[in-house]
């Protein structure tokens, strides 16, 4: 049984399996390949995004759910952190995963959260597990590249809050609700 840290990522999706691939790599060179479904980015997309909002709030500390509706300032406040965690991002060539490596089905996942830090740990075959820690810049722009993902894929996008759809759809005008 192995535990590895993946420390960097490329997320992309499959048309022809219908399914968002996370390719990781770690600082050993240890690869693995994370397939999540439509109905498990569902499932997941929610708590990463509530987490973030936590991050980022102003008023509770309490999950909101996805109906909840924030307090215009706090909406504003969030959609320019987007962008700024967006416009922090440098490029980096694509994770390659050598053939042979591992590929898994996810299925579930560990979510530990800390005031700092939200760690994502996958179970892998023969009791592997791969570990993604994120800091909150970090998990924004991973969930910018889902949002992107969910879009090419044509999924539903009922699951992202309007302040996270307006900061993909018109950066600009995040950065200048801050700036008023």
């Amino acid at each position: 049984m192995a535990e590895f840290t993946l420390e960097r990522l490329t997320i992309r999706y499959s048309a022809f399996e219908d399914r968002i691939a996370i390719a990781g790599v770690s600082p050993d060179g240890q690869a693995v390949t994370l397939w999540l479904t439509q109905r498990f980015c569902a499932l997941l997309m929610p708590k990463l995004l509530d987490w973030i909002e936590q991050q980022g709030s102003q008023s509770s500390s309490e999950p909101r759910t996805q109906t909840a509706i924030l307090p215009r300032a706090e909406a504003e406040s969030l959609a320019f952190k987007q962008v700024s965690a967006q416009l922090q991002k440098t490029a980096a060539s694509p994770v390659q995963v050598p053939a042979g490596s591992q590929q898994c089905l996810v299925k579930t996942v560990d979510v530990k959260q800390r005031a700092d830090i939200i760690q994502l740990a996958f179970p892998l075959a023969e009791g592997d597990c791969a570990i993604v820690p994120l800091k909150s810049v970090a998990l924004s722009q991973c969930l910018a590249v889902f949002y992107a993902r969910y879009r090419e894929a044509a999924w539903p996008m009922t699951l992202w809050p309007d302040w996270f759809g307006q900061s993909q759809q018109q950066p600009s005008k995040a950065l200048n609700a801050e700036m008023h």
